[in-house]
């Protein structure tokens, strides 16, 4: 999915269904603002939230491009939910999660590409 919107304090972006190729210049290496307090131009956006995630692609002040969001469920919801499925009742569940993770074997399960036919950006 893929739509263009002018940010404004008011403003809130929706992205349209129909998938679409958005070309992403390349990126140029850099962490400083400008003299002006801008960054530098392009930059990715991942927002990450509890009820909504979307990669955004900033090219200048007010030119915003959402690339993809979430169609369902949010990062942060499907972790607390493989908590839950785990018996963990901590929430939010992530950290008690990422720890697992980091402690456990990467190599005990093989999992496929999901989605890895689909040419858009939408995180499902």
């Amino acid at each position: 999915a893929s739509a263009t919107v002018a940010a404004s304090p008011t403003a809130s972006a929706t992205a349209s269904s129909a998938a679409a190729a958005v070309p992403v210049p390349a990126p140029t290496p850099s962490t400083e603002l400008s003299p002006d307090g801008t960054p530098p131009f392009p930059f990715l956006t991942l927002l990450v939230s509890g009820g909504h995630n979307m990669l955004v692609l900033t090219t200048g002040l007010g030119q915003h491009t959402i690339l993809g969001s979430t169609l369902d469920d949010s990062i942060g919801e499907a972790f607390d939910k493989t908590a839950r499925l785990l018996g963990i009742q901590k929430i939010p569940g992530g950290p008690l999660l990422e720890k697992l993770a980091r402690d456990g074997d990467e190599h005990r399960h093989v999992l496929p590409a999901p989605l890895s036919k689909t040419r858009d950006n939408d995180l499902r």
